[in-house]
């Protein structure tokens, strides 16, 4: 077994990708399905199908320079028809496809290094006020038949959970005494099933503010029996279903996952820390919670008075 095991390793040290498409075949079997989300490993393929294996897939990995890589990436955007954004996660792709040959010793340096991407201004969210969202709640609050997309609208208001979480959400991850949700379990439109983790792969806990303590409390007897806090409702159903309910309590029709913006640009309105922010939405790193930070023009109103001279 011993002998086996290192002559197939001495067949693979000697074994080299004859061009980008070929290698764009390794990286996804021996990397990517093992190591990424369904979503992700689906939006790579399409990256790779779509755009990078027409481009580059005929040429030998050494041949693909950091020139030929900055004139197809310049005319990516109008050849193709994509926006900036779209095309900077391609050419993502492509530097972490890069990346990987480097260290797997199929090329002596990563060529997309030296590429820059586009640079983007600014997205701008939208999201409820506080207003608004009294608006809404109170308007369904009244009424004694409530829609099942009411419960995981308010729990995503409240909390800032993503569609796949609530989806995915069971009452034993809920814990009225201490006041905390566990997250770790989501449901992956991809794969059409719950996944036993979420998308950035890691256990987070959710504080139970007081108001939705009380609203968890009167909902716990309607779902309780399926395990499952929220009702079931087709993935795709829940933008259609929302914006409904949008339009009756007369506020802006907004997407669902805006209700996720609506949470953290409220926070931090609220004058909630952007470190905590963080730590609940479950994002990897502080530069994608700061984006949320500007959202409110008139936040920073008056602000400057503090000065003295």
């Amino acid at each position: 077994m011993k002998n086996q095991i290192s002559s197939a390793l001495v067949r693979f040290n000697d074994w080299r990708p004859l061009d980008f498409s070929e290698f764009a075949v390794f990286w996804i079997f021996n990397y990517a399905e093992s190591r990424k989300a369904p979503s992700s490993l689906h939006r790579d393929k399409g990256m790779l199908r779509n755009y990078l294996i027409p481009a580059f897939g005929k040429c030998a990995l050494e041949q693909v320079n950091s020139l030929n890589i900055e004139i197809w990436f310049s005319s990516l955007k109008e050849n193709c028809g994509i926006s900036e954004k779209s095309c900077n996660n391609i050419l993502g792709l492509l530097q972490k496809m890069f990346n990987d040959a480097f260290r797997w010793g199929f090329v002596a340096s990563n060529p997309v290094a030296l590429v820059r991407k586009f640079r983007l201004g600014e997205r701008d969210f939208r999201f409820w006020s506080i207003d608004e969202i009294r608006q809404f709640l109170g308007y369904w609050q009244n009424h004694t038949q409530q829609p099942r997309i009411l419960i995981p609208v308010t729990l995503s208001l409240y909390t800032g959970m993503r569609r796949g979480e609530l989806i995915a959400l069971k009452w034993e991850s809920i814990n009225l005494e201490s006041k905390l949700i566990t997250v770790k379990r989501a449901y992956c439109r991809t794969a059409k099933k719950i996944l036993e983790m979420t998308k950035s792969k890691k256990i987070r806990h959710i504080p139970i503010c007081a108001m939705l303590n009380c609203y968890l409390i009167s909902i716990k007897s309607e779902t309780f029996s399926s395990g499952y806090v929220c009702p079931p409702i087709h993935p795709d159903c829940f933008h259609k279903e929302f914006k409904k309910l949008a339009r009756k309590a007369d506020v802006p029709v907004i997407r669902f996952h805006d209700l996720r913006h609506t949470f953290a640009s409220n926070f931090l309105m609220g004058g909630g820390n952007i470190y905590d922010l963080q730590k609940i939405l479950g994002h990897s790193t502080i530069q994608v919670t700061e984006r949320y930070a500007h959202l409110s023009p008139g936040h920073l109103q008056g602000k400057t008075e503090v000065l003295g001279f």
